[in-house]
Protein backbone atom coordinates (compact mmCIF):
# COMPACT_ATOMS: atom_id res chain seq x y z
CA UNK A 1 0.00 0.00 0.00
CA UNK A 2 1.88 3.53 -1.03
CA UNK A 3 2.18 6.54 1.42
CA UNK A 4 -0.75 8.45 -0.53
CA UNK A 5 -3.62 5.92 -0.84
CA UNK A 6 -2.91 5.04 3.00
CA UNK A 7 -3.57 8.95 4.13
CA UNK A 8 -6.30 9.12 1.68
CA UNK A 9 -7.93 5.97 3.53
CA UNK A 10 -7.03 7.40 6.80
CA UNK A 11 -8.17 10.55 5.89
CA UNK A 12 -11.70 9.36 5.02
CA UNK A 13 -11.99 7.16 7.91
CA UNK A 14 -11.68 10.14 10.18
CA UNK A 15 -13.89 12.10 8.30
CA UNK A 16 -16.54 9.80 8.39
CA UNK A 17 -16.34 9.75 12.16
CA UNK A 18 -16.04 13.36 12.86
CA UNK A 19 -19.30 13.82 10.48
CA UNK A 20 -21.66 11.87 12.45
CA UNK A 21 -20.85 12.82 15.91
CA UNK A 22 -23.32 15.55 16.14
CA UNK A 23 -26.00 13.35 14.34
CA UNK A 24 -25.66 10.40 16.87
CA UNK A 25 -26.14 12.81 19.90
CA UNK A 26 -28.74 14.34 19.20
CA UNK A 27 -32.28 13.42 20.43
CA UNK A 28 -33.99 12.39 16.74
CA UNK A 29 -37.06 14.22 15.72
CA UNK A 30 -37.72 16.67 13.20
CA UNK A 31 -35.32 19.19 13.43
CA UNK A 32 -32.10 17.26 13.48
CA UNK A 33 -29.63 18.77 10.51
CA UNK A 34 -25.96 17.57 11.01
CA UNK A 35 -23.38 17.86 8.36
CA UNK A 36 -25.97 17.88 5.21
CA UNK A 37 -28.31 15.37 6.21
CA UNK A 38 -32.10 15.55 7.16
CA UNK A 39 -34.62 13.42 8.37
CA UNK A 40 -36.53 11.39 5.99
CA UNK A 41 -38.60 8.47 7.40
CA UNK A 42 -39.86 8.32 11.46
CA UNK A 43 -41.47 5.67 12.65
CA UNK A 44 -42.86 6.17 16.04
CA UNK A 45 -45.45 3.04 16.19
CA UNK A 46 -48.54 4.71 17.29
CA UNK A 47 -50.57 2.68 14.68
CA UNK A 48 -52.98 -0.19 16.10
CA UNK A 49 -53.77 -2.21 13.29
CA UNK A 50 -50.67 -3.15 11.58
CA UNK A 51 -52.67 -2.89 7.87
CA UNK A 52 -53.03 0.73 8.05
CA UNK A 53 -49.32 0.83 8.92
CA UNK A 54 -46.01 1.14 7.31
CA UNK A 55 -45.28 -2.37 7.56
CA UNK A 56 -46.28 -6.08 5.76
CA UNK A 57 -45.80 -9.19 7.32
CA UNK A 58 -43.60 -11.78 5.76
CA UNK A 59 -40.55 -11.64 3.50
CA UNK A 60 -40.19 -9.49 0.32
CA UNK A 61 -39.48 -11.91 -3.21
CA UNK A 62 -39.10 -9.84 -6.61
CA UNK A 63 -41.91 -11.34 -7.63
CA UNK A 64 -45.56 -11.72 -6.27
CA UNK A 65 -45.52 -15.00 -7.24
CA UNK A 66 -43.71 -16.26 -4.03
CA UNK A 67 -45.47 -17.01 -0.87
CA UNK A 68 -44.21 -14.06 1.23
CA UNK A 69 -45.59 -15.37 4.39
CA UNK A 70 -43.16 -18.84 5.68
CA UNK A 71 -40.75 -20.19 7.79
CA UNK A 72 -38.23 -22.74 7.07
CA UNK A 73 -37.66 -26.05 8.46
CA UNK A 74 -35.14 -25.60 10.58
CA UNK A 75 -36.38 -23.51 12.66
CA UNK A 76 -38.78 -23.75 15.99
CA UNK A 77 -41.35 -20.97 14.77
CA UNK A 78 -44.40 -20.55 12.10
CA UNK A 79 -44.22 -16.84 11.23
CA UNK A 80 -48.53 -16.02 11.11
CA UNK A 81 -48.68 -13.13 9.04
CA UNK A 82 -48.88 -10.00 11.31
CA UNK A 83 -51.15 -11.92 14.27
CA UNK A 84 -47.92 -12.03 16.64
CA UNK A 85 -47.08 -8.28 16.11
CA UNK A 86 -48.52 -5.35 18.38
CA UNK A 87 -48.02 -2.04 19.33
CA UNK A 88 -48.30 -0.70 23.08
CA UNK A 89 -47.45 3.18 24.46
CA UNK A 90 -45.93 3.52 21.20
CA UNK A 91 -43.71 0.93 21.09
CA UNK A 92 -43.77 -1.55 18.58
CA UNK A 93 -43.67 -5.47 19.82
CA UNK A 94 -42.82 -8.84 18.06
CA UNK A 95 -43.98 -11.46 20.16
CA UNK A 96 -42.58 -15.54 19.93
CA UNK A 97 -45.00 -17.48 21.94
CA UNK A 98 -44.95 -21.29 23.17
CA UNK A 99 -47.79 -22.70 20.77
CA UNK A 100 -47.84 -25.24 18.00
CA UNK A 101 -49.38 -25.19 14.96
CA UNK A 102 -48.98 -26.06 11.39
CA UNK A 103 -47.42 -23.39 8.84
CA UNK A 104 -45.81 -23.18 5.25
CA UNK A 105 -42.27 -23.35 5.44
CA UNK A 106 -39.61 -23.67 3.01
CA UNK A 107 -37.63 -27.24 2.70
CA UNK A 108 -34.33 -27.28 0.40
CA UNK A 109 -35.46 -30.25 -0.88
CA UNK A 110 -38.89 -30.42 -0.58
CA UNK A 111 -39.79 -26.95 -1.85
CA UNK A 112 -42.73 -25.06 0.10
CA UNK A 113 -44.37 -27.60 2.66
CA UNK A 114 -46.55 -27.21 5.52
CA UNK A 115 -44.53 -28.30 8.44
CA UNK A 116 -45.72 -28.20 12.50
CA UNK A 117 -44.10 -25.99 14.39
CA UNK A 118 -43.65 -25.57 18.49
CA UNK A 119 -43.56 -21.53 18.54
CA UNK A 120 -45.48 -18.87 16.61
CA UNK A 121 -43.52 -15.48 15.86
CA UNK A 122 -43.59 -12.78 12.67
CA UNK A 123 -41.24 -10.97 10.19
CA UNK A 124 -42.35 -8.24 9.30
CA UNK A 125 -40.99 -5.18 5.95
CA UNK A 126 -41.41 -1.98 5.29
CA UNK A 127 -40.20 -2.29 1.59
CA UNK A 128 -43.84 -0.99 0.39
CA UNK A 129 -42.71 2.32 1.87
CA UNK A 130 -38.79 2.82 1.95
CA UNK A 131 -36.24 2.43 -0.37
CA UNK A 132 -33.08 3.56 1.31
CA UNK A 133 -29.59 3.87 -0.58
CA UNK A 134 -25.74 4.58 0.50
CA UNK A 135 -26.10 8.19 1.63
CA UNK A 136 -28.22 7.58 4.85
CA UNK A 137 -28.23 6.64 8.35
CA UNK A 138 -30.68 4.86 10.32
CA UNK A 139 -31.16 4.86 14.33
CA UNK A 140 -33.21 2.48 16.05
CA UNK A 141 -34.05 1.99 19.71
CA UNK A 142 -34.93 -1.61 20.62
CA UNK A 143 -34.56 -4.26 23.34
CA UNK A 144 -34.64 -8.14 23.19
CA UNK A 145 -36.62 -10.53 25.46
CA UNK A 146 -35.44 -14.39 25.25
CA UNK A 147 -33.47 -17.16 24.07
CA UNK A 148 -34.18 -16.73 20.65
CA UNK A 149 -32.84 -14.88 17.64
CA UNK A 150 -33.97 -10.97 17.39
CA UNK A 151 -32.74 -8.45 14.90
CA UNK A 152 -33.19 -5.52 12.48
CA UNK A 153 -31.82 -5.42 8.89
CA UNK A 154 -31.72 -3.11 5.44
CA UNK A 155 -32.18 -5.64 3.15
CA UNK A 156 -32.44 -6.15 -0.36
CA UNK A 157 -35.17 -7.55 -2.33
CA UNK A 158 -33.50 -10.47 -3.62
CA UNK A 159 -32.25 -10.75 0.18
CA UNK A 160 -28.67 -10.01 -0.52
CA UNK A 161 -27.02 -7.51 0.17
CA UNK A 162 -28.12 -6.67 3.74
CA UNK A 163 -26.75 -4.56 6.51
CA UNK A 164 -27.86 -6.02 9.75
CA UNK A 165 -28.16 -2.89 11.95
CA UNK A 166 -28.06 -6.02 14.89
CA UNK A 167 -29.00 -9.38 14.92
CA UNK A 168 -29.03 -10.93 18.42
CA UNK A 169 -28.61 -14.42 19.33
CA UNK A 170 -29.96 -15.20 22.68
CA UNK A 171 -26.19 -14.97 23.80
CA UNK A 172 -24.59 -12.69 21.36
CA UNK A 173 -24.60 -9.27 19.63
CA UNK A 174 -23.59 -8.84 16.21
CA UNK A 175 -23.57 -6.54 13.42
CA UNK A 176 -22.18 -6.43 9.98
CA UNK A 177 -22.72 -6.90 6.31
CA UNK A 178 -22.88 -9.53 3.24
CA UNK A 179 -22.98 -7.66 -0.40
CA UNK A 180 -23.97 -10.91 -2.63
CA UNK A 181 -24.56 -14.78 -1.91
CA UNK A 182 -21.02 -15.69 -3.45
CA UNK A 183 -19.31 -13.90 -0.38
CA UNK A 184 -18.90 -14.76 3.34
CA UNK A 185 -20.74 -12.26 5.63
CA UNK A 186 -18.66 -9.45 6.97
CA UNK A 187 -19.38 -10.07 10.83
CA UNK A 188 -18.56 -8.14 13.88
CA UNK A 189 -19.34 -9.43 17.50
CA UNK A 190 -20.12 -6.24 20.04
CA UNK A 191 -19.42 -7.02 23.53
CA UNK A 192 -20.27 -5.56 26.79
CA UNK A 193 -23.85 -5.12 26.15
CA UNK A 194 -27.17 -6.66 27.55
CA UNK A 195 -29.62 -6.22 24.23
CA UNK A 196 -32.63 -6.52 27.35
CA UNK A 197 -32.07 -2.78 27.66
CA UNK A 198 -32.90 -0.22 25.66
CA UNK A 199 -30.10 0.39 23.45
CA UNK A 200 -30.18 2.99 20.48
CA UNK A 201 -28.76 1.12 17.58
CA UNK A 202 -26.77 3.24 14.26
CA UNK A 203 -26.05 2.54 11.11
CA UNK A 204 -24.08 4.76 8.84
CA UNK A 205 -24.20 3.94 5.06
CA UNK A 206 -21.82 5.65 3.31
CA UNK A 207 -20.57 5.21 -0.12
CA UNK A 208 -17.31 3.59 0.91
CA UNK A 209 -17.82 3.05 4.56
CA UNK A 210 -20.47 1.42 6.90
CA UNK A 211 -20.25 2.30 10.58
CA UNK A 212 -22.24 1.03 13.61
CA UNK A 213 -22.63 3.11 16.86
CA UNK A 214 -24.62 1.65 19.92
CA UNK A 215 -25.16 4.10 22.44
CA UNK A 216 -23.64 7.18 20.44
CA UNK A 217 -20.58 4.79 20.98
CA UNK A 218 -18.58 3.61 17.80
CA UNK A 219 -18.60 0.01 17.58
CA UNK A 220 -17.40 -1.13 14.14
CA UNK A 221 -16.77 0.15 10.83
CA UNK A 222 -16.00 -1.36 7.29
CA UNK A 223 -14.89 -0.88 3.73
CA UNK A 224 -15.69 -4.07 2.83
CA UNK A 225 -18.37 -5.80 1.17
CA UNK A 226 -20.15 -2.06 0.72
CA UNK A 227 -23.56 -2.50 -1.22
CA UNK A 228 -23.69 -0.55 -4.33
CA UNK A 229 -26.41 0.38 -6.36
CA UNK A 230 -28.76 -1.34 -4.27
CA UNK A 231 -31.76 0.16 -2.58
CA UNK A 232 -32.94 -1.33 0.73
CA UNK A 233 -35.49 -1.71 3.22
CA UNK A 234 -36.06 -2.60 6.78
CA UNK A 235 -36.84 -6.06 7.81
CA UNK A 236 -37.22 -7.06 11.68
CA UNK A 237 -37.76 -10.18 12.60
CA UNK A 238 -37.77 -13.11 15.59
CA UNK A 239 -36.49 -17.07 15.12
CA UNK A 240 -35.00 -19.86 16.77
CA UNK A 241 -33.26 -22.72 15.05
CA UNK A 242 -34.05 -25.83 15.54
CA UNK A 243 -33.05 -28.35 17.73
CA UNK A 244 -31.70 -25.63 20.58
CA UNK A 245 -32.67 -26.68 23.94
CA UNK A 246 -32.18 -23.17 25.52
CA UNK A 247 -34.95 -22.03 23.27
CA UNK A 248 -37.60 -19.68 25.08
CA UNK A 249 -40.11 -17.44 24.03
CA UNK A 250 -39.60 -13.88 23.89
CA UNK A 251 -40.12 -10.47 22.31
CA UNK A 252 -38.54 -7.93 20.12
CA UNK A 253 -39.34 -4.05 21.74
CA UNK A 254 -38.59 -1.34 19.19
CA UNK A 255 -39.89 2.08 20.51
CA UNK A 256 -38.95 4.09 17.24
CA UNK A 257 -36.85 4.33 14.16
CA UNK A 258 -35.41 7.32 12.10
CA UNK A 259 -33.83 7.57 8.99
CA UNK A 260 -31.40 10.55 7.89
CA UNK A 261 -30.39 10.56 3.82
CA UNK A 262 -27.96 13.61 2.54
CA UNK A 263 -29.76 16.78 1.26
Amino acid sequence: MNLFFLKALLRRQLMTTKQFDTLVKNKPDDNVRAEGYELAYKEDFNWTDIKQSDWTPGFVYPSDDYQSVHSYTNEEQAYVGGKNVETKDGKLIIKTLREKTTAPAWDPEKGMVMHPFEYTSDVINNASKLELEAGCVVMVKARCHGFLNHGIYLRSKKHVPFISVFNYTGLKLFCGVKCNAYTDENKHEIEGLQPVTDIIYTVVWDQSTITWFVNNVKVYQTLNLIPKGEKLYLHLYSFLFKGKRNNTPGSLDVDWIRVYKKL
